[in-house]
């Protein structure tokens, strides 16, 4: 009787042991690698973008009301982060979930030139937005969407 009142109180402090130790492991989080944090900063970037992009074609489109500030105030962020997205590419890191096609370290030129074309697109909008909603609402229109970068450079995501 007393054999089994020590061996069962050594088993519960080893699984005791066991549970203190799995709860350490699970707290302590992987330190991400360079490439792991390359990739999450660019996705986080582009979402940003498209989300500026998304206010632009909702006021374009007639499906938000327009607001002359809030159009040249997204259109100057995305002319603003535009110019980011070159440097946010250095690293050549596919990891993850990473959509990046291989094409944008081997046609690096090609990638930064549509890069500062969108800035430069944007930031035409933003300027025109001041004085001529309408109109900047009409460009936003004509410049070719985010496929023009998307095609050439990005992996097309599965249809949920």
């Amino acid at each position: 009787m007393k054999f089994i009142r020590i061996f069962s109180i050594a088993v519960m402090v080893s699984l005791l042991g066991l549970a203190v130790v799995s709860a350490q492991d699970a707290g302590e989080k992987k330190k991400p690698t360079p490439e792991e944090k390359a990739v999450k900063g660019r996705q986080e970037l582009m979402h940003v973008l498209a989300a500026q992009r998304g206010v632009l074609r909702a006021m374009a489109d007639g499906k938000r009301p327009t607001d002359a500030v809030a159009f040249a105030n997204s259109a100057n962020a995305i002319a603003a982060l535009s110019k980011v997205i070159p440097e946010a590419f250095t690293l050549n890191a596919i990891v993850g979930k990473s959509t990046a096609k291989p094409d944008i370290w081997t046609n690096q030129a090609d990638f930064s030139k549509k890069a500062t074309e969108l800035s430069d697109k944007a930031a035409k909008v933003a300027t025109l937005a001041v004085t001529d909603i309408e109109g900047a609402k009409a460009m936003v229109k004509d410049i070719k969407e985010c496929g023009g970068c998307h095609d050439a450079f990005r992996v097309e995501e599965e249809k949920k």
